[in-house]
């Protein structure tokens, strides 16, 4: 078990009571409203004939959140691979807990929604082509870098991309690129490259150039031995449905970096790579309703969201594969857990949740 979950257990809970505090208030107020009766009143030992009742304040309940977390977070699950059997065993889980917790499914067929992804692979390491700038009379010499010698695809949206070169330097607070350019990001300081990689994104870049990290380089071998994956996008569309846009990040060794620091602004820069047949995988949500008491108010909804699968089985680390995502996001689902549990044993909230 890599991400051991004592300390992040008694992190979340430390967060978790203010809110779950907070929630009870509300719960107790939006009852009161109804009632007439002011929130934190004392109770009293006798009921005015034809009032009605205040509603009990719900109290945390701290070995469910215990419970949770040692299950979700568990080896048992193998890290909850997204597209995984475990995926679905999560799912499940948290299907379970929210009919226990009277929380209705919002699908006629149950809880469970399962999505189809399309995971593009690579046949080949794929490669960064671009020609040096023409001699007089001559043609300017093609270059082409392989994944795993002179680059390193780090993170890819799309199995190819193209356009012109643009220069960024990290330290620039206002650096600005066209649209559809393939950026060449310098500087040092990670903070800095991360900055300016969100930027360059923002600004519509294809694709991102920079210098390997002192973690990347470490790994540089090992990371090249593989085909560089790409991430998935949902069956039918073009993967902008996910949120991922152009997000693509190549690596550069020194050499090949220096190279391309010195190609003028407008070279053109084409990654690509030989594909290998589509594959397809499911993904699960585990999705309930509690519907609002209110007529008017019952129509808005709150969503109350946490993801479920996490990195799955990966490179041993201290001789452990198993990537548990205590934090990431088993947390998160236990809270949301937490909320139904309360939400569902309390009076309905005028909105539907």
């Amino acid at each position: 078990m890599i991400e051991r979950t004592e300390r992040p257990l008694l992190q979340v809970f430390l967060l978790w009571i203010p809110l779950f505090l907070s929630l009870s208030m509300a719960a107790a107020q939006d009852s009161a409203e109804g009632t007439g009766t002011p929130v934190g009143a004392k109770k009293s030992a006798t009921t005015t004939p034809g009032a009605k009742p205040t509603a009990p304040r719900m109290k945390v309940c701290a070995a469910c959140i215990h419970g949770h977390m040692e299950f979700l977070a568990s080896d048992a699950l193998r890290g909850r691979g997204s597209g995984t059997h475990d995926e679905l065993v999560a799912a499940t889980y948290i299907a379970a807990q929210l009919r226990a917790y009277g929380i209705a499914p919002a699908f006629e067929d149950g809880y469970l929604q399962k999505a189809t992804l399309v995971e593009p692979k690579f046949k080949a390491a794929p490669s960064l082509t671009f020609s040096e700038p023409a001699a007089a009379g001559q043609s300017g010499k093609q270059i082409s870098w392989t994944h795993g010698k002179e680059i390193l695809a780090l993170y890819l949206t799309q199995p190819e991309f193209s356009g012109p070169l643009a220069h960024m330097d990290s330290q620039a607070a206002d650096g600005k690129i066209l649209k559809g350019s393939v950026v060449l990001i310098s500087g040092e300081k990670d903070e800095q490259i991360q900055a300016a990689i969100s930027s360059a994104a923002s600004q519509g870049a294809v694709g991102m150039l920079v210098r390997p990290s002192a973690n990347t380089k470490a790994h540089w071998e090992s990371r090249g031995q593989k085909l560089p994956t790409l991430a998935p996008r949902l069956e039918g569309s073009s993967g902008n449905e996910l949120g991922l846009g152009n997000f693509n990040i190549v690596a550069l060794n020194d050499d090949a970096f220096n190279a391309v620091a010195k190609l003028p602004d407008g070279t053109t820069m084409k990654f690509s790579g030989e594909m290998a047949q589509v594959e397809n995988t499911n993904t699960w949500n585990a999705v309930g309703i509690l519907r609002g008491r209110d007529p008017v108010l019952g129509k808005q909804v709150i969503l109350l969201s946490a993801h479920l699968d996490h990195l799955g089985v990966g490179r041993p680390l201290n001789g452990d594969d198993i990537y548990n995502g205590a934090d990431d996001d088993a947390s998160g689902v236990t809270a949301v857990l937490e909320l139904a549990r309360v939400l569902g044993s309390g009076p309905k909230p005028k909105r539907t949740v």
